[in-house]
């Protein structure tokens, strides 16, 4: 069926759809990247909106699918540009502060890291589990809304044209980390994880460069919680 995770209309027919069928694995790769502001029907930022809110909200409802086929595994795809982050969990929609369109990206992200370490939390136990993936810089379209300028600023091109991981990676090769993600037998037991080039990232630390890695803070439990319940009543609201 079709879904659209800029709308909890879309992903609430979908799960519909979808009935009381198991399901054994649900990787949420949809993406946004650098979007001028806009607005969802439901009132999120676009950006947030898809990265974040409604694979949360996707996965909320496909639990008890996923909880039938356990054990089951959920990848959420994330990114390096989670360094960027400066999220404000009481701001998630940028209501109160300014905009800028790659924070509000690297902000999506880091919300998507912690939501990994909150779903594994409550339901590894109960034979589910999370992670998240970064799949590399990625021949796609989803970087359309950046220039040449933009993407030397983030540090994403040198200025020479040449890039910083040496070349970009083909879909197929970027699809590789969420896919291990999703059925690696090495990560039986584990989950709450950022995942980097078919493997556990290294925590993030001076001098390695920024974008590689997993920042330390967006793994942190405590503020996945906060997170968890923000998130809940966003979604829960917006149903209202």
């Amino acid at each position: 069926g079709k879904l659209d995770l800029l709308s909890l209309g879309s992903v609430r027919a979908f799960a519909r759809t979808w009935g009381e069928r198991p399901l054994d694995f649900l990787i949420t790769n949809a993406g946004l990247m650098g979007t001028p502001f806009t607005l969802t029907e439901d009132g999120f930022e676009s950006q947030m909106a898809v990265n974040f809110l409604g694979p949360f909200a996707l996965t909320g409802l496909l639990l008890p699918n996923l909880l039938a086929a356990a054990p089951a595994r959920v990848v959420i795809v994330s990114s390096g540009a989670h360094h960027l982050a400066k999220i404000d969990l009481d701001d998630l929609n940028c209501a109160r502060h300014p905009y800028d369109r790659f924070i509000a990206y690297g902000d999506a992200k880091f919300a998507a890291n912690l939501f990994a370490v909150g779903f594994a939390r409550r339901f590894k136990d109960r034979g589910v589990t999370m992670f998240a993936a970064t799949p590399g810089g990625v021949m796609t379209n989803l970087g359309r809304h950046a220039t040449f300028e933009d993407a030397v600023r983030l540090g994403w091109v040198n200025a020479d044209g040449t890039l910083p991981q040496g070349e970009m990676k083909t879909p197929e090769q970027g699809a590789a980390t969420p896919v291990w993600g999703a059925v690696a037998p090495e990560l039986d037991g584990l989950g709450g994880l950022y995942l980097e080039d078919c493997r556990i990232a290294p925590e993030w630390a001076p001098p390695a460069p920024r974008g590689w890695g997993v920042k330390a803070a967006s793994l942190d439990p405590a503020a996945a919680e906060t997170l968890w319940a923000i998130a809940e009543r966003l979604t829960r609201r917006s149903r209202e």
